[in-house]
Formats: C-alpha cells, sequence, structure tokens
C-alpha cells in the first residue's frame, strides 16, 4: 500500500477508531508531509471558524474573505499543528506519557481529519447562506422557514463535529502517548482552554480554538 493510500485509509478510519488509526500510522512510520494535506485543510477550515466567529462579512465582500480564508489558512495549519504539537506533547509528559515529539506530531496531525468534514459544512452553508453565515445580521435566512431550519441542522452538524473531534483527539493522544483513554480526554480539556488563555491575555487575540 502506498502512503497516499495509507494517507486516504486513515481519513476514514480515524472517525470510528481513531486510537486504532494512530497506531497503524505510528507503526507504518507514514512520513509527515502525507499528513500535510489534513493540516492544510484543517488550516483553513480553524480560519472560516475565526471569519465567523468575528462576523466579518458585515465589513468585508464574501470573495476577499474566501481569499482570506485560503491565504491565512494555509499558514495558519501548520502553526496550529506545531503549537497543539508541542501543548500535547510538554502535558503528556506530565502525565506520564510516552509519547517522542514525531509520534505526537504525526497523532495530532492525524486528529485534524475531522477538519476535511468542517471545511466541507463550510463550503455547504456558504452555498446556502452565502455571506449571511459570516454576518451578525441575517434577514433572509430569519425571513425564510427554510433556511431558518437549515441553520439549525448545520448548527447540529456543528455540534457533533466538534464533540467528535474532541473524541478523535483524544483518542489519538492516548495512542501517541501510551496511556488510558481518559488521560487523553483530560489533555484536550486542559489544553484547548490553555491555548485560548494564551492567545487571550497573551496577544490580546480571542480565538475559536476547535
Amino acid at each position: 500500500m502506498t502512503n497516499w493510500q495509507e494517507t486516504l485509509k486513515l481519513m476514514g478510519a480515524v472517525w470510528l477508531s481513531p486510537r486504532r488509526a494512530v497506531r497503524r500510522v505510528l507503526d507504518a512510520g507514514l512520513p509527515w508531509p502525507y499528513l500535510l494535506p489534513l493540516v492544510l485543510v484543517y488550516g483553513i477550515s480553524f480560519t472560516m471558524d475565526q471569519i465567523s466567529f468575528r462576523n466579518l462579512a458585515d465589513f468585508f465582500l464574501l470573495r476577499d474573505l474566501l481569499l482570506f480564508s485560503l491565504l491565512i489558512g494555509i499558514g495558519a495549519g501548520p502553526l496550529f499543528w506545531m503549537i497543539y504539537s508541542a501543548l500535547f506533547y510538554g502535558l503528556g509528559r506530565l502525565f506520564r506519557g510516552t509519547g517522542r515529539w514525531q509520534e505526537v506530531q504525526l497523532a495530532v496531525a492525524a486528529a485534524m481529519v475531522p477538519g476535511v468534514a468542517k471545511l466541507i459544512l463550510w463550503l455547504m452553508q456558504l452555498a446556502v447562506f452565502r455571506e449571511e453565515a459570516w454576518t451578525i445580521w441575517t434577514p433572509r435566512i430569519d425571513f425564510s422557514f427554510f433556511l431558518l431550519l437549515a441553520y439549525f441542522f448545520f448548527l447540529f452538524l456543528d455540534a457533533i463535529l466538534i464533540v467528535w473531534t474532541i473524541v478523535v483527539v483524544a483518542g489519538a493522544l492516548s495512542e501517541a502517548h501510551e496511556f488510558a483513554l481518559w488521560k487523553g480526554f483530560l489533555l484536550v480539556l486542559i489544553g484547548i482552554p490553555l491555548i485560548w488563555v494564551l492567545f487571550k491575555y497573551g496577544l490580546n487575540i480571542v480565538l475559536m480554538p476547535i
């Protein structure tokens, strides 16, 4: 099986069995460049989350924001890959984890698979709601029963995706550090708020960390 085939298989397997999928990647010694597309897609969807959080379509044209998402996202993905890898490597060591730096890096990259689904979800919302997906005022949605129904449907899917992302990240970290799953969840529940605090009080930037 080629490395690209291994990456595609990971994208399917990590949803149902993150620990087993990550263990397969670690045992196969999959080079990190084969996981880089997942990191870049995560960066784009992460950037779209920040645009939505700030309702930037109130101030910029939608086409400009899509361009920003692409250009900023391909830089934000690798940046936050390194930040999360360093954070979860250090926290894992505090919890007596045995994962090496490269193993934690691969685990974090593999756990970014939900970012692909998040990007697809954003593109669907933009196709349906257009710029109102990223504005504070939503007159088209408010006065359309079907758009309002679609809005809550996407909100429901997004909530499910966030929960499952936490499950995937916890499973990936617990496998990389070779400790119990509950410790993986503890790392996520400590690490994500820590990222928010560091950016908020260190750089005065409010982020949606997931």
